[in-house]
């Protein structure tokens, strides 16, 4: 919120310097800081590999879909608010502010979701409802006024920022079926990396996809990704005996 003012008292290049200058000394005080800690960390130099084993096959490819997702959405989507509505700086930074405020406060509310109705059924329901992010992302400017099709992606961005939070119900799953917290850790870090894996891969695929086919194209593509999610999740078998969620959600 802090930048989103910043920038609604003036929007001009001078303003963008200042900004990332300010960024730049906070992260040299940050630094400095991390210096003067004088714990120290041991690394366990046998737990440093990938931790790869079968039965978490399906969450590593629970966790492509959610990385290729994460990127079109990270990076896509407020280009889309930039390239074909000219939302400036100062909207930006309070979107990615107000959905921050919305995703510390929706946080329990999912984790609550999956006690209750199981991680099953979030996975599946979570990408479905991204269909409809992606058609309206793809097509507002089509259906809609032009200011009506912005304030649509406005609210679609913020929409895409909370139920992104249902990927922790692959972390539950992972708990579900593991055999030890060592395990569950290995798993899960493991998972991390091939998400951001595919993010890489996707940014740059999509960005070609935007140049040669379209931004409709890009976000239909998207919804049938998110679909395949949908379907693969649906192949999970669940432990009722095991359900429950009992990892919380992150504190920001």
């Amino acid at each position: 919120m802090v930048i989103a003012a910043f920038f609604l008292v003036k929007n001009s290049s001078r303003l963008y310097r200042a900004a990332f200058v300010v960024s730049a000394a906070i992260i040299a005080l940050s630094f400095i800081a991390s210096l003067h800690m004088t714990d120290e960390s041991i690394t366990d130099e046998s737990k440093r590999r990938f931790y790869f084993r079968r039965k978490y096959t399906k969450y590593y490819m629970l966790e492509v879909f959610y990385g290729a997702r994460k990127q079109v959405f990270f990076t896509f989507g407020p280009y889309v608010l930039v390239l074909f509505y000219g939302a400036n700086a100062m909207i930006i930074s309070a979107l990615f502010a107000l959905s921050a405020v919305c995703s510390f406060f929706a946080s329990p509310l999912v984790g609550k979701i999956i006690d209750r109705f199981g991680y099953k059924i979030v996975m599946v329901s979570d990408t479905l409802i991204l269909v409809i992010v992606c058609f309206f992302y793809g097509f507002a400017h089509h259906t809609f006024p032009r200011n009506v099709a912005f304030v649509v992606c406005c609210v679609n961005y913020i929409l895409d920022s909370v139920i992104s939070l249902a990927s922790m119900a692959s972390n539950v799953y992972v708990q579900d079926i593991s055999d030890s917290p060592e395990e569950v850790r290995a798993t899960i870090s493991t998972g991390v990396s091939v998400n951001h894996f595919i993010t890489i891969l996707i940014a740059l695929f999509g960005g070609w996809i935007w140049e040669a086919l379209g931004i409709e194209t890009l976000f239909i593509l998207s919804a049938v990704l998110g679909l395949c999610n949908s379907a693969y999740a649906a192949t999970i078998k669940v432990n009722p005996k095991k359900c429950k969620a009992t990892i919380r959600p992150p504190k920001p």
